[in-house]
């Protein structure tokens, strides 16, 4: 019975990914089915760089720690010249690191666009009240998956009898009840990582996503000018910093400008400066992709980046004594991609397919079970598959299925077929989660916000009423 069942999901799951690599809606028939949303390329890019958090974590748990580092580290380090780990073409291994930015970028133009919409309409009323629902349910919406996700990781340990292979994982302790005791200890102190190492990044989106929301309402009455000078001098300054927010900051401004710019209301500054040929964008999302990759790696000096091709030049562009070097070269890289994509068609058409589009549906979900699913079920793929001897817990796996180690570094065959199963599992799994975890959350959330909210006041603003644009604001590595 339990391989009939695991036969029967296989074969549906492998049917939703054949309909999600099918063309998009919009390539199909334009009249017939409902249009895309204009920002529906970021759903999609979101969607792809939570492919890649993917990948580069797999990379790392289904190689020895010696072929991992070299993944990672700079092209030419210690005389090391692998495919992977050239420019442009190491994105697609390591390009994780790179995904981390994109992510925060995505919720700053997302979180601001309908705030952003009314300041633009001077509807500061309805702003006040858009904004304090937004910052009401952001909690909510983040946290209710993360701590649904910990808790029923946290019991299938003491459930099925395993204990979680990741680095720095708690030890199992005597019972699921005192488990649960140190489950609700950890996250009341505000420590969520204890049971997910990737989850650091969720108190930076949350205090992220409030230095957006009061940036627009300390600014909402400046002119347009004033508007965009703040904007800039915040973001400049969290850079000075090398502080994630700054990331934030700049999809608060890269949405402003679009907004702008859609209502044919850009500052004449901004006018004079724009590129007047569509070349200048290929040119920088080239640079923007070539810079990325300086970002990666446990390299910990810019003098080891010296083999990279190129690197003699943009070592000038790093001020002296930044604090962090790797994060100056993601920041501009990260925005200069961003930015670029929206101004050339062909890659907002690649990102509105259904496959990106679906990865961008269920991708906050995918980012928090990809990790619990990697450390139980597919450490032990890839001890069985040929990776013997990396975990000493599961030296009973090892070498149940050798597959051989050929291929270049990064995309062995032994690596990358338990790789695409646990690709097919994980989405599986995270579209479940999607509809039990994720969506009831944002409900609830909105449902608490309308319970809490003076009556007469909301049938009189129906337009704070919760927006759902678009869903997936929340991803980080």
């Amino acid at each position: 019975m339990a391989l009939q069942f695991l036969h029967r999901q296989t074969f549906a799951t492998l049917r939703r990914l054949r309909r999600a690599l099918q063309p998009s809606p919009r390539s199909i028939n334009e009249n017939e089915l409902q249009p895309l949303r204009p920002t529906a390329w970021l759903d999609g890019l979101r969607g792809l760089a939570a492919l890649s958090v993917f990948i580069l974590h797999h990379e790392e748990y289904g190689h020895y720690m010696s072929k991992y580092i070299i993944i990672e580290d700079p092209w030419g380090l210690n005389r090391q010249y692998h495919i992977a780990t050239f420019p442009f073409i190491r994105l697609i291994f390591s390009g994780g690191i790179f995904a981390v930015p994109i992510f925060f970028i995505i919720s700053g133009y997302v979180l601001a666009h309908k705030p952003l919409q009314l300041v633009h309409k001077q509807n500061f009323s309805i702003l006040a009240k858009s904004t304090g629902s937004s910052l009401f349910r952001r909690w909510g919406r983040l946290f209710l998956p993360v701590y649904a996700s910990t808790f029923i990781w946290m019991s299938s340990w003491y459930v099925f009898g395993f204990r979680s292979l990741a680095k720095g994982s708690p030890e199992l302790l005597d019972s699921w009840t005192a488990e649960l005791r140190r489950w609700w200890d950890l996250h009341n102190a505000g420590d969520i990582t204890g049971y997910n190492p990737h989850l650091w990044t969720i108190p930076e989106e949350f205090w992220g996503s409030v230095f957006i929301y009061c940036t627009i309402l300390a600014t909402s009455r400046f002119s347009k000018d004033a508007r965009l000078v703040t904007e800039v001098a915040m973001c400049a300054y969290r850079l000075y910093l090398a502080k994630v927010d700054a990331l934030f900051f700049v999809g608060l401004i890269f949405c402003d400008i679009s907004l702008l710019s859609e209502a044919k209301q850009l500052p004449s500054l901004l006018k004079r400066v724009g590129p007047r040929h569509q070349g200048v964008w290929y040119i920088s999302l080239v640079l923007g992709l070539y810079m990325s990759a300086l970002g990666h790696g446990f390299a910990g000096e810019p003098q080891q980046f010296s083999a990279y091709p190129g690197w003699s030049i943009l070592h000038l562009l790093l001020p002296p004594n930044y604090p962090d070097f790797k994060f100056w070269y993601r920041f501009w890289g990260s925005t200069l991609a961003v930015i670029s994509m929206s101004q050339i068609p062909i890659c907002k058409h690649i990102l509105e397919m259904r496959f990106p589009q679906h990865l961008g549906r269920v991708s906050y979900s995918f980012y928090l079970i990809h990790g619990p699913l990697l450390w139980s079920v597919g450490v032990r793929m890839y001890a069985a598959c040929g990776l013997a001897r990396r975990y000493r817990q599961i030296r009973t796996w090892d070498n149940w299925m050798k597959l051989p180690n050929t291929g270049p570094l990064g995309m062995e065959i032994r690596w990358l077929l338990p790789m695409l199963f646990m690709l097919t599992v994980t989405l599986a799994v995270a579209d479940l989660f999607t509809q039990l975890v994720d969506e009831p959350s944002i409900k609830f959330v909105q449902w608490a916000f309308s319970e809490g909210v003076n009556e007469t006041s909301n049938n009189a603003d129906a337009e704070s009423t919760p927006e759902r644009y678009p869903r997936g604001d929340v991803l980080a590595v």
